[in-house]
């Protein structure tokens, strides 16, 4: 690997890991300690009161909070995006290379964002491991975007897509059938405390 492409590889990675971690914000709850959580994670207890006094259905609700996080993830996206072409342009590397490197960022947002949309009752042991599986699945990809392997490359992101679209019905699957008594802001405060 030349220290250009190696480069690239890194940036990409680090991009990645900023899709998932652009949405990390200090939550200032009464009782609580400032703690990191995700935004997308965190939508279904916040998300409570607005069902409550808006009268929509679940599903509607879910419609306008997706709606939401895409509205934020689009800035997000774009930055990344401008980063990423003048890291390119700096380390003079090819439009080639550049190019196959936006799809596992629009794929890393999507997925990040589906995952914290899934996640309606904590997170648990699944939603983690798969959160960690995505990143590598990223990681891996940079690294095949690198060699330039795109019979590989084309199977992972092909595989990425279909994982983005089936975490969608599952985060849809699971606010039509949300439990509020388990999306509470106090029960959040409690397990965030005993963890």
């Amino acid at each position: 690997m030349n220290g250009k492409v190696c480069s690239l590889v890194v940036v990409c990675c680090c991009i990645s890991a900023g899709v998932f971690s652009t949405s990390l914000i200090k939550a200032q709850e009464p009782g609580s300690a400032p703690q990191p959580t995700a935004t997308a994670g965190q939508a279904a207890v916040r998300s409570r009161a607005l069902w409550l006094r808006t009268g929509w259905s679940r599903a509607e609700l879910y419609r306008h909070v997706e709606w939401s996080f895409w509205h934020h993830n689009f800035i997000v996206l774009a930055v990344l995006l401008a980063v990423m072409v003048g890291v390119g342009i700096y380390f003079e590397l090819s439009p080639r290379l550049l190019a196959l490197g936006v799809p596992l960022l629009v794929l890393g947002t999507t997925l990040g964002t589906y995952l914290g949309l899934m996640v309606t009752r904590g997170m648990r042991w699944p939603e983690t491991a798969l959160g960690v599986a995505v990143m590598l699945a990223l990681m891996a990809g940079a690294v095949l975007t690198d060699r330039a392997q795109l019979t590989q490359l084309v199977a992972l992101l092909t595989g990425l897509a279909v994982l983005a679209l089936v975490l969608r019905a599952v985060a849809r699957r699971r606010w039509d059938h949300i439990d509020w008594t388990a999306s509470r802001p106090e029960r959040a405060i409690r397990v965030r405390a005993a963890a």
